[in-house]
């Protein structure tokens, strides 16, 4: 499991430490550097996953604006069993470096390639890919390696959870970022992991009284699976047909039951769910957690999510006005926070109090 990280230059991310625990809630005003924290993780996964190539354009892009521009970007991950992996991205170069206590036992480089021929820029991205997985062989079956490439991050969208998507093939799918493909990793668990599938249907039935089972139909287009349900009149329902809570709900016992991220990211999974179901949210996600299958970073603008969790799993992201740094701090190791802990739930200490209240 993961201890901290440590990410220098990423967008607002100057130079920024975050300590993991199992679960964590992150908070704190829009534009203080929630979404950047999430997505510099993200980041890294996708890398691992050859999801992503490091370009001079990623470079110039993130970089963060306020340092000299051949200083890197870079990312220090620790595990609690003294292995660290480090990954330096600086325009062209890109450079992996894993360490056991101290000692190196792997670093590798590469190159990026510049290409600014837009009739061949595809081929020269596949031509990139297959030349960065033939670099990182190595590192791609390091079990450190591994866990990290396995961080995924989700914001569910109703919209995109209602989509129709491919029938399933031999590999277990996954969603996308905003929920899409759900009715094919259900596809697949119906097919090759019914237990998993069972198990999703019987949370759904807790939580919906009325529901009765999933329904995948062909598609309009062929080859395509679209997501639907019965209730139990046995009245049938196509997905957009549903509730946005309902989907988006379903969408959460999908990623929580079936995903096999070892660092799961959830971006405001408070959108579009009634405040009652979010404790069921919270505590689901909990149990993934006090299972060993993973750790859980989520953010959140919602007091009534926060009121779910323990004051320690809560952690506040602010932004420096004058610098535009970002920095993540435990809410408890904020004076203001621990001098009124005793007197609000974690969501009043939120909501009621501004972050320079908090750390005074």
């Amino acid at each position: 499991m993961l201890k901290s990280v440590h990410i220098k230059n990423f967008k607002s991310l100057r130079d920024c430490r975050f300590e993991f625990r199992d679960f964590q809630v992150l908070v704190g005003a829009n534009g203080s550097g929630k979404s950047s924290f999430l997505q510099a993780l993200d980041v890294v996964g996708r890398a691992l996953r050859h999801e992503l190539v490091f370009e001079p354009k990623f470079y110039e892009t993130y970089h963060w604006r306020g340092c000299p521009k051949n200083e890197p970007i870079e990312w220090l991950f620790d595990f609690l069993d003294g292995a660290s992996y480090k990954l330096t991205v600086q325009r062209e170069l890109v450079i992996e470096r894993a360490t056991k206590n101290g000692s190196v036992y792997f670093e590798t480089r590469a190159e990026s390639e510049r290409s600014d021929n837009l009739a061949i820029l595809s081929g020269e991205k596949e031509h990139r890919v297959k030349r960065r997985q033939a670099h990182f062989q190595a590192v791609a079956k390091d079990a450190y390696s591994q866990f990290l490439s396995a961080m995924r991050l989700f914001q569910l969208d109703p919209v995109m959870l209602a989509k129709s998507s491919a029938v399933a093939h031999k590999d277990q799918p996954v969603m996308k970022y905003n929920g899409s493909g759900i009715a094919t990793v259900l596809d697949y668990l119906l097919a090759s992991e019914r237990k998993v599938f069972n198990r999703i249907e019987d949370a759904l039935r807790l939580f919906v009284p009325r529901f009765q089972e999933l329904l995948l139909r062909p598609g309009d287009e062929p080859g395509t699976r679209i997501l639907g349900i019965r209730d139990k009149d046995g009245w049938e329902f196509k997905a957009r047909q549903l509730s946005g809570g309902l989907l988006l709900f379903l969408g959460y016992l999908v990623l929580i039951h079936s995903e096999q991220a070892k660092l799961l990211l959830l971006e405001e999974p408070e959108n579009g769910i009634h405040p009652r179901r979010l404790q069921e949210v919270v505590e689901l996600t909990k149990h993934l957690t006090s299972s060993g299958q993973a750790q859980v970073v989520m953010s959140s603008h919602s007091p009534y999510l926060v009121d779910f969790v323990e004051k320690d799993e809560v952690s506040v992201v602010t932004r420096d006005q004058e610098s535009g740094e970002t920095s993540i701090t435990p809410l408890l190791q904020l004076p203001g926070a621990v001098k009124r802990a005793a007197d609000y739930y974690p969501g009043e200490l939120v909501f009621n109090f501004s972050e320079s209240e908090l750390a005074q």
